[in-house]
């Protein structure tokens, strides 16, 4: 066999008498893989595989990744092609189409594909529907002439960019990017991910907001958007319950981590490059990061850190993203240890609180504290204090997390 995993190499070991335990088997593949002879791929007990034709190999991620002229299959081998090359997404009817002269056995097929999935060049996204074949979301796909993402439906933030100096790193490559892409639909998997000129719109459901996620030289840059409302009121409330979500879940974290991790792996020579945040300057035009210290009251007013300008200046892309807020801060000590106590601590801030109607239209118990939360404020915006929710955690037997969000007053007052 051209790929096998490593309990079939194992197994091969053992029978011709070569096998001196795990440690020794895993030292002599990681050697033969430092000289070019095989590939080991060593990612977590689901993918460690091993191929010993690498040139076989490579060959079939070019049948895979690269769409040449249209095949001569039939009309729905054709329309599969069409999609592929518009949407970046393939079936496996059309895996099974373009790898039908390797003669692979399903076994070797399946470890292919999760040796491709292992080092982010696709990634499996299930289907629409249960009688729907599995898909696989595969970036390289795209054709140069894909249309550009129209954001003038959508309500959308300030770009946030993730990377590095020019000086450190110039250019992050298409692989790069790519791969980032696959890596991220792993974290928020679902079949809506759009892809368009080196940018891709993902949906995350739970929060009803797309996080866009475009390359940019030697930046990523990041933007979430939601659909506009004709209320006003409406529009204020799904607002602040997206920049809530941006800010508990923060997927620019994820992405930074995700990107990291890829160029260190990569791109070894860049390991010891800063990946920072940054913003653009309003006066100078030019991005400059974002440090992790202000010692200013308003954390949206940082100072441009490029030579030529040094200037202060107001930056949207903070309030958008919303670093160091604190009354977000106490909500996230909230919602992360609060759990089913929710309800309690909803009784104590405000009887009113409509419970069933939380329990109906949120699936998770974060999701109803969320919720809860947010109609609490709404209807008391001057009673979201740290006092009242501290006394109001207190009163739900929750004394543990009142004295995280307000440690120098841990009394025994109710309300």
């Amino acid at each position: 066999h051209k790929i096998m995993t490593i309990q079939e190499i194992q197994s091969l070991a053992v029978d011709l008498g070569l096998y001196d335990g795990y440690d020794e088997l895993i030292a002599m593949l990681s050697y033969l893989h430092d000289l070019g002879e095989i590939i080991f791929c060593c990612k977590g007990n689901d993918c460690e595989m091993v191929v010993t034709d690498v040139d076989w190999l490579l060959h079939i991620f070019r049948a895979i990744i690269q769409l040449q002229d249209c095949p001569s299959g039939s009309f729905k081998i054709q329309s599969l092609y069409e999609e592929a090359s518009k949407t970046g997404k393939i079936s496996t009817k059309y895996i099974d189409y373009v790898l039908q002269t390797y003669k692979l056995d399903d076994a070797s097929k399946n470890n292919i594909l999760s040796l491709m999935e292992a080092y982010d060049i696709l990634c499996t996204i299930g289907s629409d529907s249960y009688q729907d074949e599995r898909q696989y979301f595969v970036p390289y796909l795209l054709r140069p002439d894909v249309k550009e993402f129209d954001p003038t439906e959508y309500d959308v933030s300030e770009m946030l960019y993730i990377g590095y100096e020019n000086n450190d790193v110039p250019y992050i490559p298409d692989g790069i990017y790519y791969c980032l892409l696959s890596s991220c639909l792993k974290e928020w998997n679902n079949t809506a991910v759009e892809v368009y000129y080196q940018c891709a719109k993902y949906y995350l459901i739970e929060s009803c907001h797309y996080i866009i996620i475009k390359k940019d030289n030697s930046h990523i840059a990041l933007r979430y958007c939601y659909q506009k409302l004709d209320s006003k009121i409406s529009s204020n409330e799904m607002k602040s319950k997206i920049q809530t979500s941006i800010y508990m879940n923060r997927p620019h974290d994820i992405v930074k981590r995700r990107l990291s991790s890829l160029m260190n792996e990569r791109m070894p020579k860049f390991k010891q490059a800063s990946i920072r945040y940054y913003t653009r300057c309003n006066k100078c035009k030019k991005l400059t990061f974002i440090k992790d210290q202000n010692d200013l009251q308003d954390k949206s007013i940082i100072q441009c850190q490029n030579r030529k300008c040094y200037r202060f200046f107001e930056s949207q892309t903070i309030k958008d993203w919303m670093y160091w807020n604190e009354e977000h801060k106490k909500d996230k000590l909230i919602l992360s240890n609060i759990g089913e106590c929710w309800r309690k601590l909803a009784l104590n801030l405000d009887t009113t609180i409509k419970l069933e109607v939380i329990e109906s239209e949120n699936r998770t118990e974060y999701l109803k504290a969320h919720a809860m939360l947010q109609q609490f404020h709404n209807k008391h915006p001057t009673k979201f204090t740290t006092s009242i929710v501290s006394q109001a955690l207190i009163a739900a037997e929750r004394r543990d997390i009142a004295e995280m969000i307000n440690p120098n007053n841990s009394g025994t007052a109710k309300i």
